[in-house]
């Protein structure tokens, strides 16, 4: 049975439910910035989330409207937020929005790119939940 997730756009994203879950976050980077405490990396965490929901809600808007600046700078921002919780599988496609922003082409591969970002991001909500 999947499971269900709806973002801010109320957009809903289905993740499969597998036998053993992939792990999307790699909280060693978040580890050692906030030397183990957990209040802190707890905050960080809420950060990201609130952050990043707020960045996609902006990067869609931006893709209706063909603002391939605004694009590249959203991308450019969610790069490294993404890595703080380690989520380094969304380093390439992040940065192939942010080349193909910066070139002004491509919207519908920059609206699929943004389609992975928001399953991740997803993936790691139900993840973080647990953690």
């Amino acid at each position: 049975m999947p499971v269900s997730v709806t973002n801010k756009s109320s957009t809903n994203y289905e993740l499969p439910r597998t036998a053993a879950p992939v792990k999307v976050c790699n909280l060693k980077y978040q580890n050692s910035i906030t030397r183990g405490n957990k209040a802190t990396a707890d905050n960080l965490v809420k950060i990201f989330f609130t952050e990043i929901n707020e960045e996609l809600a902006h990067l869609q808007i931006a893709i209706e409207e063909s603002n391939y600046h605004a694009i590249s700078n959203i991308a450019h921002k969610m790069k490294s937020a993404f890595a703080i919780l380690g989520i380094t599988e969304l380093t390439a496609v992040i940065n192939e929005m942010e080349h193909l922003s910066t070139m002004s082409s491509s919207i519908e591969i920059i609206n699929q790119l943004t389609q992975q970002i928001h399953f991740r991001f997803t993936q790691a909500k139900v993840e973080m939940k647990y953690y």
